[in-house]
């Protein structure tokens, strides 16, 4: 038989389908959250913060691309890039942020 809304458990996630639900979730909390976190901040407070955050998240990913080019094929995920840049501390606490962050 079917399975209940189309969707097949054994059915294995691409990398495309996991871009996607990993860009739900924190586009989904951000929904959320920001305009109670503008509210509160207010105007001025709201567009500053954005800004900064803006800035820093993209900083932010360039040196994360910067630190994948230099790992080169070994870095697969997060966890990776924390390993090649400080070992297995590293890697257990980029992986546990990572958990954190999903878990909210």
């Amino acid at each position: 038989g079917g399975h209940a809304h189309g969707i097949d458990p054994n059915q294995k996630c691409n990398s495309v389908r996991a871009m996607i639900n990993i860009l739900k979730a924190y586009v989904g909390s951000g929904v959320l959250g920001l305009p109670f976190a503008s509210s509160q901040g207010g105007l001025m407070a709201g567009v500053i913060g954005m800004i900064t955050v803006s800035i820093l998240s993209t900083v932010c990913v360039f040196l994360l691309l910067d630190c994948k080019k230099k790992l080169g094929s070994r870095a697969k995920s997060f966890g990776d890039v924390g390993f090649g840049a400080c070992g297995r501390v590293g890697h257990i606490t980029v992986e546990a942020c990572v958990v954190m962050s999903q878990m909210g």
